[in-house]
């Protein structure tokens, strides 16, 4: 049975497809990709005309219907969502002028496009796969289809692998925060700071750094957000420039550690080459493999060795007198960023208040200084374009307008917050009168007073509203101001609608968002495009944190209620979700649950419950399904964008009594016991409330289940003891704890790993000395895979406990593990100078070898770590010219990586052999050619070394530069008077590989020198213009076509492909060597000449069958030529 096909079914597909390629019209370059799979795919959906008559089967027509139907699928969300990135704009008030779309400004492609994309590209290859087997003559596509579709596969499973390593550096992303910052920003605003001398010297000169100073309120954060645009604007198509940006925030300061902070620098340079760099690969390899973090050192080399693929590099930063000073977070950070300054000469723009620990900083180090304030013109601009919302109180009265602006901006002082603050005071004025009776009375004093009396003032007039008004503006500011982190709008109504009486949620109760911001005073903003809720600025954080208690008094009982009422909502009361969809339906449905599931022991924890209050919280330990659902929510880590499952990697048969001792609230535990609840129950991973307890660090529960029965050495499903929970978690008073109750203090777990070795590899000094002060520890004990306490300290940058262990006579500082990577090794690998220094001092072998013969001298000058290279040189049992077992030696890692002062000081050592060859015969000036790496070849030239010497298959160097498109290299190399024209032992000279590769670039510099012979052939008789038409790179093949003269074009000799299709097996291989032959003939016939078609088929007779079907698509593409 057969089924007939009509275009008609498709016209509506199609006509969606044409209306969404005109409303690409004008779109910025970000979409520049989903424009061009737009048109692929309405071309696609456009050959639907090809088969009119076709005869369908059943199954052919079922899968049409499907293509068909997700065509459609992904053009109406492609259409949906393209209202999110335009605006209705008229730039005429004539509403009679036409209104257009006009796109919004972004830095990159938004994620939801790319998906958009993705889904576009497999719908593509699904249609062309499903034309190509419908043809007899054409059925090898199928194969093609496939091929695409595997290929899509292949670069999707790719891109999720890049992003999940990327996610694993840092979930913190300040794409929503800038977007919501730059859409604050009116139009003309910070204008002064771009034109200004200070700026522009810093942004065209060899000025690298420009610290912005200014007091609070001042604007610094929006003026950032322009400067960032800024940097985006000039430089969103130049590859080579690399910008990145954090914004300090003082609400976020669990997430912003020092490490966290460059870790979000890495991550972002790392995320804008075309693929993930190498060192970021290995790093996450390195660490996945032991389960590992990398710490801030580590992140900081990483960082330099992203930074020097770029030839410049931004860096913003945004309030560092936010970043918090305590652990020496900020100073870290700020020691992070200089030393990738030095090392990269990145380019930094930072803003802060004027302390003194901070700018001091920037002032030892030169920097360029601009003073931040909100000038009168932005003021100016600001209340101009907010006026609107005084047109009862000021109407049609420019001359009170003029008095509103020249009052506010002489009482702000240069503090754009406070303008705003001043002028949002006088919003509720009803006459002209009232308002200038308020212009009279705006504040004055010190900065810090004159806040104070502004947010007084605000709370004054919040509670002079209605009486519900008023008690609504004060659940939404005690809220704000308790949170445990930023909440979204959405996340705030469920919270507010919650009746602690009822265990269901009531939708009607949902306050308006408008109404929430309305009654508090302009205290309150939403950032836009997160939907985050928060204070206007951190000093109204601070004023609240000092004066809560006489505006929320109770506030935090209640916010612990709500949290605790939610969670015990009926329909939690089914438990744990068993699948991710499942899961975050209910996220969706229940948008409070997140956070009340992470963070409603917390507060709980921060007051004394009455009894009322802790009635609702032992109803919630003690309903099991309420529990368990709770338990999902605050254990479900979902770590990147397809993490499959990650809903279910949640341990089952989690008690009250185990999120009681998580949360540390030993008062609810006790009663839970002396109800009668097991001290020993067990969640699904084995792990007794004790182990919990032991994790998170509280105390008081710890010693309260001490005091009980309980079996205090039990080993969960992972072998891990309470004591190895506590040692991993850096509770040093829970170990001591637990040591004191003679728990057994060695115990390995599956992997055969020690709570020493854990607390070893964190760096928990007093830890480690607490378990090697009981004696009863082994302290050179190894890992499964042979590592030691002591290779875990060198490793992770360690110094104090290394040299806690060293003082044990029975620590190996050569010990092996399985690698035969020794501490020495580690120390290199964690850039340890002082750590690498304490193992030679303690007699360890300087030169050791892993199991593929590299040394440790070879790894460190691989890594960049200048100052142990210059170490180990200086150890006459070094040898630096040891070769590993592929023949690379210290200076081929240096030269390979482009480490320039490395590649120097390895020179200076007399041992050193500049040409030693690898086992391919490669030198190092084929490897630093290979990476572009132009400065250290003229290291290199200095010592007078071979430039063109051949490899093992008569490669040079100039061979090498041209195979990888290195253009500075090879103008180096031209220069230096090397001849361009060598052949390697295949035939291929250095234009051949470049054309083929498609390095046009590199194609242009060696034509230059016109000593080529287009026509000259390889040992298959093929010439650059074959291969570069071979691998389809058409602006190469446009190239040497001009050079190869048109009237010359015909006598192109395809004959080694044709040779190659008609022997090869494969049906689809022969194919894509005729499509491949006749896209040739077709690229390079300028005249698109028929009758070379013909000349061609009768050349190669035998040939016709395979290419006649392309042959005629590619006729009727070179007619219109």
């Amino acid at each position: 049975m057969s089924f007939g096909f009509s275009v008609g079914d498709f016209i509506t597909v199609i006509e969606l497809a044409a209306k969404i390629r005109k409303e690409f019209a004008g779109a910025p370059g970000q979409f520049k990709e989903i424009t061009d799979q737009t048109r692929l795919l309405y071309n696609s959906l456009g050959d639907v005309d090809t088969i009119p008559d076709w005869e369908l089967s059943s199954k052919e027509a079922d899968e049409l219907k499907e293509i068909k139907k997700g065509c459609w699928e992904v053009l109406r969300s492609l259409e949906k969502t393209l209202n999110k990135y335009t605006e209705l704009h008229s730039g005429n008030q004539d509403v009679r002028k036409k209104v257009k779309k006009i796109w919004k400004r972004l830095m990159w492609e938004p994620d939801d496009i790319r998906d958009l994309r993705s889904r576009m590209t497999e719908n593509v290859a699904l249609l062309n796969a499903f034309y190509g087997k419908l043809s007899n003559e054409t059925s090898r596509a199928t194969k093609a289809g496939v091929d695409r579709l595997n290929q899509f596969q292949d670069n999707q499973k790719r891109r999720e692998e890049d992003q999940k390593i990327l996610n694993w550096l840092t979930a913190i992303d300040y794409t929503l925060q800038h977007n919501d910052f730059i859409s604050q920003r009116e139009e003309g605003t910070g204008h002064w700071l771009l034109e200004s001398t200070a700026f522009q010297e810093w942004l065209e000169t060899s000025t690298e750094t420009l610290f912005a100073l200014g007091m609070p309120g001042a604007g610094k954060t929006i003026l950032t957000s322009i400067v960032v645009d800024e940097l985006f604007k000039r430089y969103s198509d130049d590859d080579t420039i690399g910008i990145a940006y954090i914004y300090c925030n003082f609400q976020r300061t669990h997430e912003q550690k020092a490490t966290d902070l460059l870790a979000s620098l890495l991550k972002q340079l790392a995320q804008r080459r075309p693929t993930l760099p190498d060192s970021v690969g290995k790093m996450y390899k390195r660490h996945h493999r032991y389960q590992t973090r990398p710490l801030f050192d580590e992140i900081s080399t990483t960082l330099q060795s992203v930074s020097t693929l770029y030839s410049r590099v931004f860096i913003v930063i945004d309030a560092l007198d936010e970043c918090q000073a305590s652990g020496g977070c900020r100073s870290r950070l700020l020691n992070g960023i200089f030393d990738l300054q030095e090392n990269s000469k990145a380019k930094i723009f930072a803003t802060s208040r004027d302390i003194p620990e901070i700018s001091e900083k920037f002032r030892k180090r030169r920097s360029l200084e601009i003073e931040i304030y909100a000038h009168d013109v932005d003021v100016h601009r600001y209340l101009d374009g907010n006026m609107f919302q005084m047109q009862y109180s000021v109407g049609c009265n420019p001359e009170l307008e003029r008095e509103i602006k020249t009052r506010i901006t002489q009482s702000a002082r240069g503090m754009f917050l406070l303008a705003q603050l001043l002028f949002d005071s006088l919003v509720g004025a009803k006459s002209p009168p009232d308002v200038r009776a308020a212009l009279a009375n705006l504040p004055t004093g010190t900065d810090v007073d004159i806040y104070d009396r502004v947010y007084k003032d605000a709370m004054v007039r919040i509670e002079g509203q209605a009486k519900l008004q008023t008690k609504a503006a004060k659940q939404v500011l005690s809220w704000i101001v308790n949170a445990k982190r930023p909440l979204t709008t959405l996340e705030l109504q469920h919270a507010l609608a919650v009746d602690p009486t009822v265990l269901n949620l009531d939708t009607d109760r949902l306050p308006q968002i408008e109404h929430m911001l309305s009654v508090c005073a302009g205290l309150v903003v939403v950032d836009k495009e997160s939907n985050i809720i928060r204070l206007v600025h951190y000093t109204t954080q601070q004023y609240f944190v000092r004066s809560q208690e006489s505006w929320f008094s109770g506030a935090k009982a209640e916010i612990a209620t709500v949290c605790v009422v939610y969670l015990s909502f009926n329909v939690f009361s089914s438990g744990q979700c068993s699948t991710d969809v499942e899961f975050e339906e209910r996220l969706q449905s229940y948008p409070f649950f997140d956070y009340a599931a992470r963070n409603w022991g917390h507060h709980v924890r921060d007051i004394s419950m009455s009894g009322d209050e802790e009635i609702l919280a032992l109803n919630l330990l003690e309903s099991q399904g309420n529990i368990s659902a709770s338990s999902q929510g605050m254990l479900a880590t979902k770590l990147w964008e397809r993490h499959p499952d990650y809903s279910q990697q949640v341990p089952l048969h989690v008690s009250g009594l185990h999120l009681a001792a998580y949360f540390g609230l030993d008062q609810l535990l006790a009663t839970l016991l002396w109800r009668g609840h097991s001290y020993s129950c067990k969640d699904s991973d084995g792990r007794t409330a004790l182990s919990w307890a032991a994790e998170s660090g509280y105390e008081k529960v710890v010693k309260r289940l001490l005091d009980s029965p309980i079996e205090k050495d039990w080993r969960d499903n992972n072998g891990l003891t309470p004591l190895s929970w506590a040692a991993c978690s850096g509770h040093h008073t829970i170990v001591k704890l637990l040591l004191q109750q003679d728990v057994e203090p060695d115990p390995k777990d599956r992997n055969g790993e020690t709570p020493l070795a854990k607390a070893a590899c964190r760096g928990y000094e007093e830890i480690v000395e607490l378990l090697l002060a009981t004696r009863l520890v082994n302290p050179d004990i190894k890992y499964r895979t042979g590592e030691t306490p002591l290779w875990w300290a060198a490793y992770n940058g360690h110094k104090e406990v290394v040299k806690h262990l060293l003082t044990f006579d029975n620590v190996n500082p050569d010990s092996m593990n399985i690698e035969h990577r020794t501490p020495l090794w580690a120390a290199a690998c964690s850039g340890s100078e002082d750590i690498l220094q304490l193992l030679l001092d303690k007699g360890a072998n300087p030169d050791p070898k892993d199991i593929w013969d590299r040394s440790v001298l070879s790894h460190a000058a691989m890594s960049g770590h200048e100052t142990l290279v210059s170490i180990l040189l200086a150890n006459p049992k070094v040898n630096p010219n040891f070769g590993d077992e592929e023949g690379k030696t210290p200076l081929y890692y240096a030269t390979s990586f482009g480490h320039r002062n490395i590649v120097q000081a390895l020179l200076a050592d007399s041992r050193v052999d500049p040409e030693s060859r690898t086992k391919w015969g490669r030198t190092p000036v084929c490897s630093a050619a290979e990476n572009g790496h132009d400065e250290v070849l003229k290291l290199l030239t200095k010592k007078k070394i071979k430039l063109d010497e051949k490899d093992d298959d008569g490669r040079t160097p100039l061979w090498w530069a041209a195979a990888h498109g290195q253009d500075a290299v090879i103008k180096l190399f031209l220069q230096q008077g090397i001849d361009p024209v060598t052949i390697d032992n295949f035939g291929f000279t250095p234009l051949s590989v470049a054309a083929g590769k498609g390095h046009e670039a590199a194609v242009e510099l060696l034509l230059a020198y016109n000593q080529f012979s287009l026509e000259s052939q390889d040992k298959w008789g093929a010439t650059p213009l074959f291969w570069a038409t071979v691998s389809g790179h058409e602006s190469v093949i446009e190239l040497l076509s001009k050079e190869f003269q048109a009237n010359r074009a015909q006598e192109l000799d395809l004959a080694p492909l044709v040779k190659l299709s008609l022997e090869v097996e494969d049906e689809f291989v022969k194919f894509l060597l005729s499509e491949t032959a006749v896209r040739a003939l077709v690229l390079v016939t300028s005249q698109c000449d028929p009758s070379t078609l013909d000349d061609l088929l009768m050349k190669y007779p035998e040939w016709q069958y395979i290419a006649s079907p392309l042959i005629q698509i590619f006729s009727v593409s070179s007619s219109t030529c």
